[in-house]
Parts: structure tokens; C-alpha cells; sequence
């Protein structure tokens, strides 16, 4: 598994990853920032990947496993294909998906 720091650093694209951390906030559409606690780094997530069962706060510790896409002007994001959760942190609500609070 890599750090979010260590992926910022390389220069590679479309490299398959696993990151462990938690979203921290919705930034759009199908767009959320992640932190592991080393960097931030845009996660592009289908709402599909979502476990929808059970709702993930900023608080909900997850493993994701995706590619990096590496934009032509160094802006970096995860294109997110598999959303595990690790820690008890689910929040006990009704609806899944990313819960901001």
C-alpha cells in the first residue's frame, strides 16, 4: 500500500494503487478530497463504488483501490474502482454513500 505523498512525487500515470485514509469533504461532483495523513489527494468516485449500506463520515477509515490520472497540467487524481470500509468509524444512518457529518 502507498502514501498519498508518495504518489504525488512520481511522475506516473495510470498506475493501479490502494490507499488506506478517509475523505474528508465532497468537492463536486463524483469528486471528494482524501487524506491519509501524509497529502491530500482528489478521488474521482462513481457513485456506484460507494457502499451503500453503510454511510461514510469523514471519520470512516477506508481502503480505495484505483489508477492514477495525471492531468497535462500536473493536476493528479485517483479514479476510484473499489471502496472498502476498514475501521468501525460508519456512521448509523439509513442512506450510504459520503455523509459530511
Amino acid at each position: 500500500m502507498k502514501s498519498v505523498s508518495l504518489i504525488l512525487a512520481q511522475r506516473g500515470d495510470d498506475a493501479w494503487v490502494a490507499l488506506r485514509g478517509q475523505i474528508v469533504q465532497k468537492v463536486g461532483h463524483e469528486k471528494y478530497l482524501f487524506t491519509d495523513g501524509t497529502g491530500q489527494v482528489t478521488l474521482d468516485i462513481d457513485d456506484k463504488y460507494f457502499p451503500y449500506d453503510k454511510p461514510i463520515t469523514p471519520q470512516t477509515t477506508i481502503e480505495i483501490k484505483g489508477e492514477v490520472d495525471r492531468e497535462f497540467v500536473g493536476r493528479l487524481e485517483i479514479d476510484v474502482k473499489q471502496i472498502t470500509i476498514v475501521g468501525e468509524g460508519a456512521a448509523q444512518k439509513p442512506q450510504g454513500g459520503f455523509q459530511s457529518k
